[in-house]
């Protein structure tokens, strides 16, 4: 059998119908990159993926899901996620309809699988601060390599700047960037970010876009 060439980019957007959509993705472990959007995804489409995440040898380093997923389309993907053989560098799950309950298989899955993950991408679902809090014991940890997190819009609070510092201080070497625009965040609270930027080792950019101006 002929070896499969290895493609850069699979955008979803780039097909008309759901139809077309279904079927690009039956080859998705064919790509390195994958944005997947204005599609219902299905559980034989969620498998794909997974399955691709994991495969050996597995081609993806960057995911990014911008569309509801179905209830147990998070599970079904961290089985990928994971799995030692996953080498994916960035994962953007935009408006997926997470909640803060989703937070704890994401976390297991980082754990299970951290070396290698650089930049996370979660906004605009609902996690709250109690989403970030399980978040917070993966960030902190010194398996975490993650330079960029993304949490616009995910109805944070002040109580998630706390978490964020604490994790930002106990592994200061790596979060370079932190997005933690259109948030219930107080003034006080984003200085209180900001001032840790101050070291040298710490954050290098925080955006609230939205929030009180400091």
């Amino acid at each position: 059998m002929a070896q499969e060439v290895i493609r850069e980019e699979l955008d979803l957007d780039m097909y008309d119908t759901e139809e077309k959509k279904h079927e690009a993705l039956k080859s998705v472990e064919n790509y390195r990159r994958v944005r997947i959007s204005g599609i219902e995804l299905s559980q034989v489409d969620c498998e794909e993926v997974a399955n691709a995440l994991k495969g050996d040898p597995s081609n993806m380093i960057e995911l990014e899901i911008n569309t509801p997923m179905p209830s147990d389309a998070l599970e079904i993907i961290c089985g990928g996620l994971g799995n030692p053989n996953c080498k994916l560098q960035t994962l953007r799950l935009r408006r997926c309809g997470l909640t803060k309950d989703s937070c704890d298989s994401l976390v297991a899955a980082f754990k299970s699988n951290p070396s290698k993950l650089l930049i996370l991408d979660l906004s605009e679902n609902d996690l709250e601060d109690a989403g970030v809090k399980k978040l917070w014991d993966f960030l902190q940890n010194p398996v975490c390599i993650l330079v960029q997190l993304e949490l616009e819009n995910c109805n944070l609070s002040d109580t998630s700047c706390d978490y964020l510092a604490q994790a930002v201080v106990a592994n200061p070497s790596r979060l370079t960037e932190l997005d933690l625009g259109f948030n219930n965040l107080k003034k006080i609270q984003v200085q209180l970010l900001l001032q840790l930027k101050r070291d040298p080792y710490a954050l290098r950019l925080v955006r609230w876009r939205g929030n009180t101006p400091v």
